[in-house]
Order: C-alpha cells, then structure tokens, then sequence
C-alpha cells in the first residue's frame, strides 16, 4: 500500500528542518515515543541503523530505522522494520520538504507499507477494509510535529 501526505507549516524550511532533524526533540511530537538506541552510526546520518522504542497500548514495541539516504533540507528516507516472525511490518517513509514562502513550508511525506510473515494476510485485510487509517495515523502525527514546530520557533 502506497499514500502521499502533506502539511504546510508557518515556519521557515531552516527552522523546520533543524527541529525534525534533531532527536533531542523527538518525545516532544512523536506520539508513544520512549527512547532512541544507535545500533552503528549516528541516528539520523545517511547509513545508520537505530532502534526506536515506542509505546503502544501501554507496551514497549522496538522498530529498527535504516536512514537510506538523507539529502536534507530537501529530503529524507527511511525504511523501518518491526523484526520477528510474528510480526513484521516494513515501511519506507521519504519526507520532503520545500520553502512555500518567506516563513511558511511544505512537509510531504511518501509512505510505503507492506507486511512480512504471519500479519501479512491481517495486513492486507486492513488495508483493504481500513485503507484511511494508515494516512490518518500518519498525517496525525505531522500534525502534532506542526503544532510542536509552530510552538517552537524560538528554539
């Protein structure tokens, strides 16, 4: 499955770009998110492997982020992956991000989803009976990195 979403925020590109790119801010807008873990590399540098921690329904879920490349302020994309048998989800995610005018900029996210193993076919059926609620989730969530970035033009 493959959707496009898109936010404009009352920022400016450099503004919005050093507060996405900066892991410090992360807890700050990433619903559930609890903790960042290098595996090698920096997190968030072309080539890094990281695990991200993230609580859903009061439990700890690991996923593990490969930044495939990253030629920010324009764009970047990652590909990230719930590991095991059970449950392997795999998404890649580019963002791109554009200057609209003087203070005032373009976030576009292209996702891509698709299932591995036992939860392909529960997967596919939710994708099929739900396809809204995967770009719901998404667009959620740079909705509150816009209200957070917009908060925080100071920073």
């Amino acid at each position: 499955m493959e959707y496009t979403v898109e936010v404009e925020i009352d920022l400016s590109l450099e503004d919005v770009i050093g507060l996405f790119d900066n892991p410090d801010h992360w807890p700050k807008w990433r619903d559930g998110f609890v903790s960042v873990e290098p595996v090698p590399g920096t997190p968030g540098s072309e080539g890094s492997v990281t695990k991200l921690v993230n609580r859903v329904g009061g439990r700890d879920t690991e996923i593990v982020e490969t930044v495939e490349s990253k030629h920010l302020p324009e764009e970047m994309t990652c590909i990230y992956e719930a590991r095991g048998f059970w449950f392997g989800p795999w998404n890649k995610v580019t963002n791109r991000f554009r200057e609209l005018s003087q203070g005032k900029s373009e976030w576009k996210m292209e996702c891509e989803f698709c299932c591995r193993g036992f939860v392909k076919v529960i997967s596919c059926l939710m994708s099929c009976l739900m396809p809204g609620m995967f770009r719901k989730a998404t667009l959620n969530e740079m909705t509150r990195f816009k209200a957070f970035a917009e908060e925080a033009k100071g920073i």
